[in-house]
């Protein structure tokens, strides 16, 4: 097998070279072979696999998708890793070389990409909305003959006070019913009625305060058992900044102090990062023992002991 290797480039810039060999997972929590620590990227984002055919990738069913010149892959679908053809994963480009004068011949793209429409979100750390299958989407009241007689001989489908009477047990029960066979998405922060987020969180033992917005708040207990395996770690305390705010931030220790941290973000212009969530976040999941100082680059700096 050739040997290559994948260039990350960000905004333009290359960042990191990553040899390729085997099997490579590429994602946003250190764990991963290849981690690209930025929102828009998954925690388990997509996978380079090595099969008798060559190297594949496969999108792991991320969030944001995989791109590769453009169209989107479908979730757990090996497709033949292109040379020199960008791959999009959040704000990285990713572009595969051989090393040693391989050729790295593929088939054209065209042939082994399906494109898959792409959802669109004012929020980029929200989740993509889920959509219901068509055996849990609600059915209507009925309005001619109740469903009920289905259930009974055919001798009673003429009598109209036989359909009149079934259909006022139907008009009770049908919405019971209809509740029962959706109930997990009940449980589900992404599809939970907004009055039992705060319920859910108490569950979990996670604050959310209510002033954060609603899809923040979906999104972090989306992500609670996963934030709680880095809870007191800087890569944590960058996450739960990310969700809570939708900035991504930077974390160093002071040289002179070791036990105060800097938490530094420098948002795009014309966007204003909430300082109270801010404050709130830094304060609530870093260490208890650490002091620190918020920089907000064009916005009020903050120290706190």
């Amino acid at each position: 097998m050739a040997k290559g290797q994948i260039i990350v480039q960000y905004q333009g810039q290359d960042v990191h070279v990553k040899p390729v060999d085997g099997n490579l997972t590429i994602g946003r929590i250190p764990e991963n072979d290849l981690a690209l620590a930025l929102p828009g990227v998954s925690k388990r984002h997509a996978e380079i696999q090595q099969t008798e055919t060559g190297l594949m990738i496969v999108d792991l069913n991320s969030e944001k998708g995989t791109y590769i010149a453009g169209n989107r892959l479908l979730p757990g679908q090996p497709y033949a890793l292109p040379v020199g053809t960008p791959i999009q994963i959040g704000p990285f480009v990713l572009t595969y070389q051989l090393l040693g004068g391989g050729s790295g011949v593929t088939k054209p793209l065209e042939t082994q990409v399906e494109v898959e429409s792409v959802v669109t979100e004012a929020d980029p750390v929200a989740s993509v909305p889920i959509k219901v299958p068509r055996d849990k989407e609600p059915m209507p009241l009925m309005v001619g003959k109740s469903s009920y007689l289905q259930y009974l001989p055919a001798m009673f489908h003429e009598h109209d006070f036989i359909d009149r009477f079934l259909r006022i047990f139907e008009t009770i029960w049908e919405p019971l019913e209809w509740r029962q066979n959706s109930l997990e998405m009940y449980f589900d922060p992404r599809t939970a009625p907004t009055g039992m987020l705060d319920w859910l969180a108490g569950w979990l033992g996670l604050p959310v305060a209510l002033h954060y917005p609603e899809s923040r708040r979906r999104a972090l207990l989306h992500e609670a058992l996963d934030l709680y395996r880095w809870r007191g770690t800087n890569f944590g305390l960058q996450k739960f900044i990310e969700l809570s705010t939708g900035f991504a931030a930077t974390i160093t220790n002071e040289p002179n102090n070791p036990f105060v941290i800097r938490v530094k973000i420098n948002p795009p212009p014309g966007e204003t990062v909430p300082m109270d969530i801010l404050e709130d976040v830094v304060r609530t999941h870093k260490p208890a023992v650490m002091g620190y100082v918020i920089e907000v680059v064009g916005q009020t700096k903050k120290k706190k002991a």
